[in-house]
């Protein structure tokens, strides 16, 4: 299997017109050995930036998304929310700049998304210090369990990008942990996406078939 791509704690998801407040909140995750992806430091001006996000967002074991009401409205963050909630990536609301009456768009599921988890308050008139600590606290909350599920999902996608082939399939103890994460975290955020399930099962699949094909080749010896 191929190197992974990197993965970080967080991904920023924000509007430019907050760049400023970022700036600050990226800086204070670095303070706090924290790996964090925004898109200033992470996509070269050649690249293709919207495959560069998803690469990103895959990688990222959170999703923190900076609340304003130029984010909430902007299609590019929704495009970036709805996307990490389709990968089932852990949502963390950010609110920087009052815009909760802004969420109720029917049919919006950024919004929708927006509305189903508990907010963050980094306005000005909250002290940051507190609100940094229970930004941390989130991210780090059931940290193995996230991780995997960054892995896991950063290989399923290789498997499907190589049109499943089997040398991207998990074999021995990492199929075997992988079963286990699947078996322990059936009650876990984030919950296991349809591709991570798909990989896990056609690993076992290709695994107990080699096995079953070593089994004959030994009996015929």
């Amino acid at each position: 299997m191929a190197e992974l791509v990197n993965q970080n704690d967080v991904f920023i998801s924000y509007s430019r017109v907050d760049k400023a407040f970022v700036e600050r909140l990226h800086q204070a995750l670095g303070e706090a050995d924290r790996d964090t992806w925004v898109d200033w430091a992470n996509i070269e001006l050649t690249e293709d930036w919207r495959a560069a996000i998803r690469t990103g967002i895959d990688g990222a074991n959170n999703f923190v998304f900076v609340m304003s009401p130029d984010a909430v409205m902007s299609e590019v963050c929704q495009w970036e929310i709805n996307y990490a909630m389709e990968n089932n990536k852990r949502l963390v609301p950010v609110m920087h700049r009052d815009c909760a009456a802004m969420l109720d768009q029917a049919g919006n599921s950024a919004h929708a998304a927006l509305n189903q988890h508990n907010w963050l308050w980094f306005r000005g008139e909250d002290d940051f210090g507190p609100a940094f600590a229970s930004l941390v606290q989130t991210i780090d909350t059931d940290f193995e369990h996230v991780k995997f599920h960054t892995r896991l999902l950063q290989q399923a996608k290789e498997w499907e990008q190589s049109e499943r082939n089997r040398s991207s399939l998990l074999r021995g103890h990492n199929l075997a942990a992988a079963e286990q994460w699947l078996a322990l975290g059936a009650n876990k955020e984030p919950r296991v996406t349809p591709l991570q399930g798909e990989y896990i099962a056609a690993s076992r699949k290709a695994e107990r078939k080699r096995k079953q094909l070593v089994a004959a080749g030994v009996g015929g010896v």
